[in-house]
């Protein structure tokens, strides 16, 4: 485990969010987005079912293309991908026009058995938490975090 989580992971998820209610920001990348290679894409998965994220941690590094699959494999029971800061840190990209640019959302809604398919390049190394906003979920585990690195992730 690299010290970024070693740092993080023995404090309460409940006390990080009461008092930073921010992400932890770590630096600003300088990313050429006109010059991203779409074709190298690295996809990654994150299913939402028994009150859990699984994984309930993801791991990106900055300027690089991401396609995340947040798929609700619930039978009856809607969920929600709640990262506020995340979606601000990050450039969504129009799969048909290719443009970039910030979201204007804090959470993406999965009703059941349904999925959201997402195209990414982060732009703001940090930690940045996750959650369910639906009622009680949160507080019945579904909750994680979003790891960004600089590059190349500490070892």
């Amino acid at each position: 485990m690299n010290e970024f989580k070693k740092k993080h992971s023995s404090i309460s998820w409940w006390v990080v969010s009461l008092f930073l209610l921010m992400p932890i920001k770590i630096a600003l990348a300088d990313c050429d987005y006109q010059s991203i290679d779409w074709s190298k894409v690295t996809v990654v998965s994150d299913d939402l079912y028994h009150f859990r994220f699984h994984p309930n941690e993801l791991d990106f590094e900055t300027c690089k293309p991401y396609e995340l699959k947040i798929s609700n494999t619930s039978g009856r029971i809607g969920h929600s991908f709640t990262a506020p800061d995340f979606f601000k840190s990050i450039k969504l990209r129009n799969p048909d026009t290719g443009d970039m640019s910030t979201p204007s959302y804090e959470e993406l809604m999965l009703a059941p058995q349904s999925e959201i398919d997402i195209q990414f390049v982060p732009a703001m190394a940090g930690g940045y938490p996750l959650w369910c906003s639906h009622k009680f979920h949160t507080s019945l585990g579904m909750k994680g975090w979003i790891y960004v690195y600089d590059q190349q992730k500490p070892q």
